[in-house]
């Protein structure tokens, strides 16, 4: 585990593991449910993280990783089905993780949230399928970008 989690409590520890979970759910609540295909892209984003994202990271995500699959069809299970409600428990969640964030020092924090950042985008757009991608290749609102969401 990464040295600078010793400085929180078992209960900030817990949700900063969850942050992929709350974003990815997030991402993808514009319908009020994830789909597969989200879910699936997700699982595997979380992987591809362990050696992809900043080097700061890599401890983390190979933490996350260990239980992405299970929590993640956990937690979609337990939030209510409006994508409204769901918004609002997730952003609440990711505010406390905002939180928690400072006592890990200014450069994780920053790596965290472009890694989270790059995360959501990745999750928001996985539903475009590839003949989609192949005639459409660029994002045009209204047209492939029905789902986008306000920051």
């Amino acid at each position: 585990m990464v040295h600078k989690f010793k400085k929180l409590t078992p209960e900030e520890l817990d949700l900063l593991l969850n942050a992929t979970i709350f974003v990815s759910l997030l991402a993808a609540s514009s319908d009020s449910e994830i789909f597969e295909e989200e879910k699936a892209d997700a699982i595997k984003l979380a992987h591809l993280r362990t050696f992809t994202s900043d080097p700061a990271l890599h401890e983390y995500y190979k933490e996350v990783e260990k239980t992405f699959a299970e929590k993640i069809e956990d937690f979609d299970k337990k939030l209510p089905k409006g994508s409204e409600e769901r918004g609002i428990i997730l952003r609440e969640k990711l505010n406390h993780i905002n939180k928690i964030l400072p006592k890990l020092g200014e450069d994780y924090a920053e790596a965290f949230h472009r890694s989270l950042n790059s995360y959501a985008r990745h999750v928001s757009v996985s539903h475009r399928n590839a003949v989609e991608f192949f005639f459409i290749p660029m994002n045009i609102d209204g047209i492939t970008n029905q789902r986008k969401k306000n920051n």
